[in-house]
């Protein structure tokens, strides 16, 4: 009776339906303290901002200084995400129907959803299982960081 219930596959049917979106503190450890350094709040976190599309798996990721989980750094990122790219044919651009995230402050975030709405943006979380690395976002950025090294 404590069997989880199955698990359903679902993919995308095209680029930019879905994007499996991820912001995690970096494996980056020794960096310069950045010039915005604001000391009364403490030391900003590295983190990898990441983003995968669901149908062709392509990744868009970069490293931000932020001082926790930043909404404002969130959606400049997502803006680069959307932005046109320098690469002719590039799958990773525009404006996609769909964000699958966690249930963290920026999905919760009143400004990260009105800014969604007006772009026409499903933002779906998922409820949090613990950091058991099981979760599609999680995994996405885990796969793509082991890639890299």
């Amino acid at each position: 009776m404590r069997r989880q219930p199955a698990a359903v596959r679902f993919q995308a049917e095209h680029s930019n339906d879905c994007w499996h979106f991820d912001l995690s503190p970096s494996d980056l450890k020794e960096i310069k303290e950045p010039l915005w350094l604001q000391p009364n709040k403490g030391a900003p976190t590295l983190m990898l901002f990441s983003v995968v599309d669901d149908r062709s798996g392509v990744a868009y990721q970069e490293y931000r200084c932020v001082y926790g989980e930043d909404v404002e750094a969130t959606l400049r990122f997502l803006f680069n995400a959307m932005a046109p790219k320098q690469i002719d044919g590039f799958l990773f651009q525009g404006i996609p129907k769909m964000i699958y995230t966690d249930h963290g402050p920026v999905a919760r975030s009143h400004v990260f959803q009105q800014v969604m709405r007006y772009l026409d943006i499903d933002v779906r979380a998922h409820l949090p299982q613990g950091k058991d690395g099981r979760r599609v976002t999680a995994r996405s950025k885990e796969l793509v960081s082991y890639c890299a090294s």
